[in-house]
């Protein structure tokens, strides 16, 4: 067989081959964390491959693995919310969800752990309370008459208000004490240098309140930002006088007259 004749065999027989593949259609599994979003948005990418005709029917028989679920903060923070005050029409009713004082339009807590303790390391002390968990912050609340003279000034300082942004780090520690008993520590350092351990009571209320520094502190998704629910609930509410646009930020005429410029509309005097 001549030379010619046998490229020409050879390109025939890959041609025959590239005929054959089929394209079958994968689907790719969104990241975790995106379970509880818009059914529209949990849609699975569909990627085109090609793949030899014994593999097709295989591939397209093959299920996807399952989305990871939102973390349970998380996915309470994507539930529609339930007031705070007020009664719901029915029997079946869900109770209202606990609240503070000073909440921010469209803040409501979505985790709580009723009973943990803050350690002090000056002076030396533990201090009892309940930590809850809003899209917005950590707020570790004390009973009146509870807290120590010498440190009211934390209450005051709102040294026991953590805003998830103001989160550097959260550190799960699980030790065994002299006496023999469990314990479980999170600390939480914020980058304007505070330090707050806390003791909780069991290790699934300690990663509790770490899943939701992490869903909260650092979402994948824009829209589940604080930041977009606080402003739709003051639209709703008509706390917004004038939808700012950020073309009013810098007025030039003001401008010129605060430097004695002359203008047309303001001369310099």
């Amino acid at each position: 067989m001549d030379p010619l004749t046998a490229l020409r065999k050879q390109t025939e027989a890959k041609q025959a081959e590239r005929a054959e593949a089929v394209p079958v259609a994968t689907a790719v599994p969104l990241p975790a964390g995106y379970a509880s979003a818009p059914a529209a948005a949990a849609v699975a990418v569909a990627t085109t491959v090609t793949a030899p005709p014994e593999k097709a029917a295989a591939s397209a028989s093959a299920v996807p693995p399952p989305v990871e679920p939102a973390p349970p903060a998380l996915a309470s923070f994507l539930a529609p919310a339930t007031a705070a005050t007020g009664s719901s029409a029915g029997s079946g009713a869900s109770p209202p969800r606990p609240t503070f004082e000073g909440t921010l339009a469209g803040e409501h807590v979505v985790e709580q752990v009723k009973s943990c303790s803050l350690l002090v390391q000056n002076p030396f002390c533990e201090v009892a309370g309940r930590l809850q968990m809003t899209p917005y912050r950590l707020k570790f609340m004390i009973p009146k008459g509870s807290l120590r003279k010498e440190l009211q000034w934390m209450r005051e300082a709102k040294y026991f208000d953590v805003p998830f942004g103001a989160v550097e780090s959260a550190k799960e520690e699980t030790s065994t004490s002299t006496a023999g008993q469990t314990v479980y520590k999170l600390t939480i350092t914020t980058k304007d240098l505070r330090v707050l351990c806390f003791f909780m009571p069991t290790d699934a209320e300690m990663r509790l309140v770490s899943e939701a520094v992490a869903a909260f502190g650092c979402p994948g998704n824009p829209a589940m930002l604080f930041a977009t629910k606080h402003f739709e609930a003051l639209k709703k509410e008509g706390a917004l006088e004038v939808p700012d646009s950020g073309w009013c930020f810098y007025d030039p005429i003001q401008d010129f007259a605060r430097m004695g410029i002359d203008t047309e509309l303001i001369p310099n005097p």
